[in-house]
């Protein structure tokens, strides 16, 4: 009989909205992912963004996913195109187009979205 433990699940997971501590991304549209969960713990991965959560719930796993959208956004936005590979450019690219940057100008100018 097979284990149901040990059983792959993949589902699809499409946020609109990415939140993690005081920043939040509010999406143009849904950014598709795989949500996996494999033994006893569950991936959430965007190959179109090339980044992937993990954790021990499903909870983890949105957070650990919400920082690595977070650390690459800003990551990829402070460095020059010329320090960037073509594909990490397409993906700026990409996040720029697809993070509503007008209301970002806002949480940013009321300190919302300030680094800790």
């Amino acid at each position: 009989m097979n284990n149901i433990e040990n059983t792959v699940y993949t589902l699809d997971y499409a946020p609109e909205k990415i939140v993690t501590g005081a920043n939040v991304y509010y999406l143009r549209y849904p950014l598709r992912c795989l949500f996996e969960k494999e033994d006893n713990y569950f991936i959430i991965k965007s190959e179109l963004i090339d980044i992937i959560g993990t954790g021990e719930t499903e909870d983890e796993a949105e957070q650990n996913f919400a920082e690595e959208f977070d650390f690459i956004y800003h990551r990829y936005n402070e460095l020059p195109d010329n320090k960037l590979s073509e594909r990490i450019k397409v993906i700026k690219t990409f996040l720029n187009y697809i993070v509503e940057n007008d209301y970002l100008k806002i949480l940013k100018g009321k300190n919302i979205l300030e680094r800790k």
